[in-house]
C-alpha cells in the first residue's frame, strides 16, 4: 500500500502544537507525505498513528470502523497495551511503515443490539461491554441464553463481555482468562459473583443467537469500551454477535503478542 497521507490522532488535552506533534509533522514531511488531523481524519488519511494510551487507541478505532483505515498505536501513557511502539521510536517506526516493514491485522469487534419492544439500537465495542447496576442498585442478575436457551445465571455485580483485545484490560482485573488478541472468541467474566461455582466462559464466534438477559426488573446500564454508557430500562436482552466491522491495526515483525505480555505483565516472570 502506497501511503500518501498519515492522519494524526492525539489523546485527548494533548496540544496538537505541542513539541512532540510538530517534530512529528516535519519527519513525515521529509517523506513527502500529507499530515491530516480534525475533520478530514478519516476520510484523507492512508494510515492513522493514535498518539498517546489505550484510551485513545480505543476512541480512534471505534469512531473509525466504517472507514476501515490502519491504526498505528504509538504510545505517550503508562501502559499502552494496544500500541504498537512508544514515542521515543518514532523514526524507526515512521521508516519502516514509508518502507513497507509491516502487516495489517484485523481485530474483532463486538456487536450488540439492545432489543426493545418496538427499537433495536446498535452498538459496536472493541474491548468490552460491562452489564451492571445503576449507582445505588449495584446489585444485578442476568442470565446468558443462547439459541432460545438459558445456560447460566449471573448473580452479583455485573458481567463483562469481553473481546480478544479486551481479555487484557477490565476482564484480566476480574479474574478472566488473556486470549490471543487476533483470534474471535466471545469472553463472559462475572464481577464479584455471588456465587464460588461461577467461572469466565469463553465461546466461538459462531455460537449464534447469544444473548444476555436482563433477569429482573431493575434499572441496568452497559458500558462501551470503557467510555460510553448505555442505560437499558426498555431493553431486556442484549444480542451479542461478531460485528461486520473490524480493526486493522498496524503491526511490525519483531514485535509479537508474547513479547507484549513479558514486556507489560512481567508475564512468566518467576523472581
Amino acid at each position: 500500500m502506497k501511503i500518501k497521507a498519515i492522519g494524526l490522532a492525539v489523546k485527548p488535552g494533548m496540544s496538537e502544537s505541542g513539541e512532540e506533534i510538530r517534530f512529528l509533522v516535519e519527519l513525515l514531511k521529509k517523506y513527502g507525505v500529507e499530515v491530516v488531523m480534525g475533520d478530514d481524519l478519516y476520510q484523507k488519511s492512508s494510515v492513522i498513528l493514535s498518539l498517546g494510551g489505550d484510551g485513545t487507541f480505543l476512541g480512534t478505532a471505534r469512531r473509525g470502523l466504517i472507514f476501515n483505515k490502519p491504526i498505528l498505536g504509538v504510545n505517550f501513557g503508562k501502559l499502552g497495551f494496544l500500541a504498537e511502539a512508544s514515542f521515543d521510536r518514532i523514526e524507526e517506526i515512521i521508516r519502516r511503515l514509508m518502507e513497507g516493514e509491516y502487516k495489517i491485522k484485523q481485530r474483532m469487534v463486538i456487536r450488540a443490539e439492545a432489543q426493545k419492544e418496538n427499537s433495536c439500537e446498535v452498538y459496536q465495542a472493541i474491548n468490552e461491554l460491562v452489564f451492571r447496576g445503576v449507582p445505588g442498585n449495584d446489585f444485578v442478575h442476568l442470565k446468558l441464553n443462547i439459541g432460545g436457551r438459558d445456560i447460566n445465571s449471573y448473580r452479583g455485580d455485573g458481567l463483562i463481555v469481553a473481546s480478544p483485545t479486551g481479555s487484557t484490560a477490565y476482564n484480566l482485573s476480574a479474574g478472566g482468562p488473556m486470549v490471543y488478541p487476533y483470534s474471535e472468541q466471545f469472553i463472559f467474566t462475572p464481577i464479584c459473583s455471588h456465587s464460588l461455582t461461577q467461572r469466565p466462559l469463553v465461546l466461538p464466534t459462531t455460537c449464534s443467537d447469544i444473548g444476555v438477559i436482563m433477569a429482573d426488573d431493575q434499572e441496568m446500564e452497559m458500558i462501551i469500551d470503557g467510555q460510553d454508557r448505555v442505560r437499558l430500562s426498555e431493553a431486556k436482552i442484549v444480542k451479542i454477535m461478531k460485528s461486520k466491522y473490524s480493526v486493522p491495526v498496524v503491526c511490525f515483525d519483531d514485535r509479537d503478542y508474547f513479547e507484549v505480555l513479558k514486556e507489560k505483565l512481567n508475564w512468566g516472570d518467576h523472581r
